[in-house]
């Protein structure tokens, strides 16, 4: 009696076992499924469309702040030269959707923004440049030809960068025949 309440026991344990291990597996397949439908949402295009690179950055705590209300009006002469230059306006708000160029960005929010540019919930305007990095910061409202004469030096300095590597790009064939 001894030996078959063991057994017993022993198949319900690993009845148990097998139980526990097949729910555990089909939770963890819906948290792939609700993982991988939820990656999939965010379209490489959303991802290629924010890219930091020429990009002025307008942050603050809320979009009907003072600072910021008066940074907007200061910009809104130049935003054809923004265009035109291919300089891509953000702005992060409080706990508001990321707008780009005015229009609502479905990624990244305006916290990880703010993180991601080191400011805090603060006003700031950060200029980046082509590489993606700080080129101007300031913690007060910037005049928007002053914002433009900066963003024109990036431009400058990019088509010289893009022109030196289309030089380089040309001499290699040549550098290459006359191995």
């Amino acid at each position: 009696m001894l030996a078959t309440s063991g057994t017993t026991l022993t198949v319900i344990y690993a009845a148990c076992s097998f139980a526990a291990v097949s729910a555990l597996l089909i939770y963890l397949n819906a948290a792939l499924v609700a993982v991988a439908t939820a990656v999939s949402k965010v379209s490489s295009d959303d991802v290629r469309v924010f890219s930091p690179k020429r990009t002025v950055f307008i942050l603050g705590p809320d979009a009907s702040d003072q600072t910021c209300r008066i940074q907007r009006r200061f910009l809104k002469p130049v935003l054809a030269a923004f265009i035109r230059d291919e300089i891509a306006v953000v702005e992060a708000y409080g706990d508001d959707a990321v707008r780009r160029n005015g229009e609502p960005m479905g990624w990244p929010d305006a916290m990880l923004v703010r993180h991601a540019l080191g400011a805090g919930e603060e006003f700031a305007l950060i200029l980046m440049d082509d590489d993606g990095r700080v080129a101007f910061r300031s913690e007060r409202p910037v005049v928007g030809e002053e914002v433009l004469k900066r963003s024109m030096r990036l431009s400058r300095a990019g088509l010289a960068n893009r022109s030196e590597q289309r030089r380089r790009l040309q001499l290699k064939p040549q550098i290459r025949a006359a191995a």
